[in-house]
């Protein structure tokens, strides 16, 4: 069914745009990473100091800051020191821009509050 439909060379042609997308993303100094670029499942690794990749310590309680901002930007996940992303197979290039600038608008807003 997912091949009949085209899905499978959906996710390969969107994962690969997606991760492309969210190369912007290192405009945010609290970026460390992306990861991605096979398939749809992505990653945004958040740091402290993307010079030396140290991670925030508990204390900063990361995923409770950022819980609330992805609620709010419709965007479902499991929060933490990264952002995952696992939309569906059938994602569109308009949605995937949707996705990256509303993770945008997410950092802009955890940024502020660091």
């Amino acid at each position: 069914m997912m091949e009949g439909e085209g899905m499978v060379e959906n996710s390969a042609e969107m994962g690969a745009y997606m991760y492309e997308q969210l190369q912007t993303l290192y405009e945010h100094p609290i970026v460390g990473d992306v990861r991605g670029g096979m398939g749809l499942l992505c990653a945004v690794e958040l740091v402290k100091d993307r010079d030396t990749r140290e991670s925030f310590p508990a204390e900063a309680k990361l995923a409770d800051k950022i819980a609330p901002l992805m609620n709010e930007h419709n965007l479902l996940g499991r929060p933490g020191n990264s952002i995952y992303l696992a939309p569906p197979l059938c994602i569109t290039k308009d949605e995937v821009d949707h996705v990256v600038s509303q993770v945008d608008s997410v950092i802009t807003k955890l940024e502020a509050q660091l």
